[in-house]
């Protein structure tokens, strides 16, 4: 049961309240009827103090402030106002409470959202990091063991033709790892993307993938007449890497477009294909969802929109549209 006391202790201890309380220089003296208890706000300086009716603002059996009333002496409440303020006071608690949880949920997503930006910043720097050292490197030291290789098959009599036909070998596979090696260089960060700039590098990317492979793939950008900041291309470059991959993968498809257009306000990316489709209402169930949603954080990271039209049989399509202000931002 509520007493003058224990309401003197709730409010006053409620950090909320006792801020305000601090800020306006007021003093609260609760009386000893309750509920409601009446108090007197002094404030500094006033030769004379409002008296209000007070009813507590409550959520999850918490004090977050009060509502008071100045009634006027003649005025006298009847219990059904009681009733309704104190009900006003308990609806009151909950949008209180209500606006807490949502500025706490908006604050952890934007922390999420923060996290994922720096891991997927790290991911790239690790990408061209080793992308560096595998050119620089490991090439360089493959291509030093090969020239040692020759030398060594000089400097044989002519009859080590067994020796020779091992060493030509042992090239031949040097030679195949070098290869490789370079795909996988080029696959962690391409040079061209750092070099000459996001359509370079997607016209060679796509023009790579379709010669071995029977899709059919349509292209262009429109719109850029200077370069983006690199982050942005790379988070472009990665959007179209995981559209056309999600294709090639689970689509079944004959054609693929992408088009990156610079309309102002925006960055649209978009990417479709004629596939055997899915239904996007269900597109975490996919089998492919990981990678639809790795593109809906990328977008996110830049401000972005995410949008996903697919059916069974009709094909899917990726929209998405990235404010140029953003990606200013982001620079």
């Amino acid at each position: 049961e509520w007493t003058s006391s224990n309401v003197h202790h709730v409010l006053l201890h409620d950090q909320t309240l006792m801020i305000w309380l601090l800020k306006k220089n007021l003093s609260l003296e609760p009386k000893p009827n309750f509920p409601p208890f009446a108090a007197s706000l002094k404030g500094l300086g006033i030769n004379h103090s409002a008296r209000l009716t007070c009813f507590l603002i409550t959520a999850k059996e918490k004090a977050s402030g009060f509502l008071g009333l100045d009634v006027p002496p003649n005025r006298n409440l009847t219990e059904q106002d009681f009733h309704l303020l104190g009900s006003l006071g308990n609806f009151l608690g909950g949008a209180v409470e209500n606006t807490r949880l949502i500025r706490t949920v908006q604050k952890h997503r934007e922390e999420l959202k923060g996290l994922t930006a720096r891991l997927f910043q790290s991911q790239e720097l690790e990408r061209r990091r080793i992308a560096r050292e595998l050119h620089d490197e490991a090439g360089q030291a493959l291509t030093g063991i090969n020239f040692t290789l020759e030398t060594i098959e000089k400097s044989l009599s002519p009859e080590s033709d067994s020796t020779k036909a091992l060493i030509t070998d042992v090239k031949k596979q040097i030679n195949r790892t070098y290869q490789e090696m370079r795909r996988l260089s080029y696959r962690l960060h391409p040079a061209l993307l750092s070099d000459l700039g996001l359509e370079p590098a997607l016209d060679s990317y796509l023009t790579r993938i379709s010669k071995h492979s029977e899709l059919k793939i349509d292209f262009k950008m429109v719109g850029f007449e200077e370069r983006l900041d690199l982050e942005i291309e790379t988070v472009l470059y990665r959007l179209s890497q995981e559209a056309l991959t999600n294709t090639l993968k689970h689509a079944n498809a004959k054609h693929f477009r992408l088009s990156i257009i610079k309309s102002y306000p925006h960055i649209i990316f978009a990417a479709e294909d004629d596939g055997v489709g899915f239904n996007s209402a269900e597109f975490t169930k996919h089998r492919d969802a990981l990678g639809l949603l790795s593109m809906r954080e990328r977008a996110s990271m830049l401000g972005g929109s995410f949008s996903l039209r697919s059916s069974r049989g009709k094909g899917t399509r990726v929209r998405i549209e990235i404010p140029i202000n953003g990606c200013s931002n982001a620079q």
